[in-house]
C-alpha cells in the first residue's frame, strides 16, 4: 500500500469533521481511556455513513477504514480514500487477502494507527440484526498484529434513517443500489467500549469455530454500546427538555 503525506489525512478530518457537524448532532462517549498504539475498531453499521463518525472521533492517532472496491469506482471519493490512506476491501471471494496485508502494514506504523472494520459485514438495519453472523476477519487481524480490538455502537433513530439511490460505474458496467443514509441534523451518538484482547482467549491453532464464537460474542458486546448509546442520547433529551 502507498502511504500519502499524513497532512491529506489530517485535512480530510478536518472536512470531515465539518461537515459531519453540520449535517448530524454528534455526541460521543467512552466507557474508558482507550489504549495508546495499534488498535482493530470494530462497529455497527446502520447507515453508508457510519466509517465518517469514527474517522472525526478527537482520538490521537490514525484511523484507517476498510472501504468496499466499488465505493473507490466514484473519482472523487477514490482520490479521497487514496490520498487519505485508506484501505481498498476487495469484496470478491478470495481477494480479501490485500486488505489484510495492507491493514497490518498501517498498524506496525508509529504514532498509534487503527483499522475500522464492520463487524456486521455491512450494512445491517437495527431490525435486522437477528440475521447477521459476525466476521471474523477483526479478529483475525488483531491477532496477527498483537494488538486490542476496540468495540463502538453508534446509534441514529431508525425514523431518521432513509433510502436513497445511487448509480455507479463497477468492472466496466452501471450499477444502481439503494443505500441507507441519515436524514440532516439526526441526532447521531457513538460509544466507545472497553477493549478487548482476543490473544488471551485465542491462540494460532484456535479453531475455526473458536474464532467465530469469539466474533459473536464481540458482535453482541458492538450492539450493547448501541443500545447505551441510545439510551444516553434519550437521557440528554429528557434532560434538555427538564432544563428548559
Amino acid at each position: 500500500m502507498r502511504m500519502h503525506n499524513p497532512a491529506w489525512y489530517r485535512m480530510l478530518k478536518g472536512f470531515l469533521w465539518t461537515y459531519l457537524h453540520t449535517f448530524l448532532k454528534l455526541e460521543y462517549w467512552t466507557e474508558t481511556d482507550v489504549p495508546d498504539g495499534p488498535k482493530v475498531l470494530v462497529v455497527n453499521h446502520p447507515t453508508v455513513w457510519d466509517a465518517f463518525p469514527i474517522l472525526v472521533w478527537r482520538e490521537k492517532g490514525f484511523v484507517h477504514v476498510t472501504v468496499e472496491d466499488q465505493i473507490w469506482s466514484y473519482t472523487v471519493p477514490r482520490m479521497i480514500f487514496a490520498a487519505g490512506n485508506q484501505i481498498k476491501l476487495y469484496m470478491a471471494p478470495g481477494k480479501g487477502k490485500s486488505a489484510m496485508l495492507d491493514s497490518l502494514q498501517v498498524l506496525g506504523m508509529r504514532n498509534s494507527h487503527s483499522v475500522l472494520f464492520s463487524i456486521e459485514g455491512g450494512q445491517t438495519l437495527p431490525e435486522r440484526r437477528k440475521e447477521i453472523r459476525a466476521r471474523r476477519g477483526a479478529i483475525l487481524l488483531a491477532m496477527e498484529a498483537n494488538c486490542p480490538i476496540i468495540p463502538i455502537g453508534v446509534h441514529i433513530p431508525r425514523r431518521n434513517i432513509i433510502r436513497k439511490e445511487f448509480s455507479y460505474d463497477y468492472g466496466g458496467k452501471k450499477y444502481t443500489d439503494i443505500s441507507a443514509v441519515p436524514r440532516f441534523r439526526s441526532p447521531y451518538g457513538v460509544l466507545v467500549g472497553k477493549p478487548w484482547y482476543p490473544m488471551q482467549a485465542l491462540t494460532p491453532s484456535s479453531s475455526k469455530e473458536d474464532y467465530q464464537d469469539y466474533a459473536d460474542k464481540l458482535l453482541v458486546e458492538v450492539y450493547r454500546l448501541a443500545d447505551d448509546a441510545q439510551g444516553r442520547m434519550r437521557e440528554g433529551r429528557a434532560g434538555f427538555r427538564f432544563l428548559k
